[in-house]
């Protein structure tokens, strides 16, 4: 009996041991995250002084990196980058953290991923000067029948598309509006969310000639934190998943959210 004891008191040191050297592994280093430059608010911006931009960022996700690194003792940098350098960086180690990542089966190769951190709905957009009658649009098969643009180097799969079927010659979503209202395609393809979140940055897109509608078979689309598939990027992966859970338990991660979206 007191071998057995003996034993369950070693093996309950060990797994002590072994969580706090988890956890203590990242005190006091330092990580690099990379979003879009493109902004993606209410997730992630640049914040606004007398209607010009700053370089200091804000945003829900950014809150959430800051609280994780906060908990974990680690300090995180963040830069907003061109979004196909944010991936590239990410993929090849040269920065830890991808943030507001979608992910599809090409990405699971690639990257680790984290428990999912927000949900966003999928709309269309039209210019109701050329559509004045709206469109005959039920689902999302039917989006083929239109010309579509998108945003340079997002993932639109999930749509229905490869990317090479759509018009992402836009870098942003300023040229993205500007390209529907001048007719270059019929529509394009974004989140409500994503749309109304650009008045934290003082640009109101939905003015009275954009119309957008929800598309009704698509599930909403969830979104992650991605991490380069290395030995760090896998633990800081499992790090990362212990806090979104616990924040998420206790409703603090909710909480973070309403910030923004009420």
């Amino acid at each position: 009996m007191k071998k057995l004891k003996w034993g369950l008191l070693v093996c309950s040191i060990f797994s002590m041991l072994s969580l706090m050297a988890l956890g203590g592994e990242f005190s006091g280093k330092t990580f690099k995250a990379a979003g879009d430059v493109g902004e993606w608010p209410p997730y992630e911006f640049f914040i606004r002084k007398n209607s010009k931009k700053t370089d200091k960022i804000s945003g829900f996700t950014y809150d959430l990196l800051k609280t994780i690194a906060k908990n974990e003792n680690f300090t995180i940098n963040v830069r907003l980058l061109p979004w196909k350098r944010s991936k590239k960086y990410v993929e090849t180690g040269k920065y830890q953290v991808l943030m507001d990542a979608s992910i599809n089966e090409e990405r699971k190769k690639i990257y680790y991923y984290s428990e999912p951190i927000y949900t966003i709905n999928s709309y269309y957009f039209y210019n109701i000067k050329k559509f004045p009658n709206g469109l005959d649009i039920k689902n999302k098969s039917d989006l083929k029948k239109y010309k579509v643009g998108g945003l340079l180097g997002y993932n639109y799969k999930t749509y229905g598309f490869n990317n090479t079927e759509i018009d992402t010659g836009a870098k942003n979503y300023t040229q993205l509006v500007k390209k529907l209202k001048k007719n270059r395609f019929d529509i394009f393809l974004a989140e409500y969310e994503i749309m109304k979140g650009f008045e934290y940055v003082g640009q109101k897109y939905l003015d009275s000639d954009i119309k957008f509608v929800k598309i009704q078979d698509m599930a909403p689309r969830k979104f992650y934190f991605l991490f380069p598939k290395t030995d760090l990027g896998l633990n800081l992966r499992n790090i990362f998943n212990k806090n979104i859970k616990k924040l998420e338990k206790s409703g603090e991660l909710q909480k973070m959210l309403d910030k923004y979206l009420k």
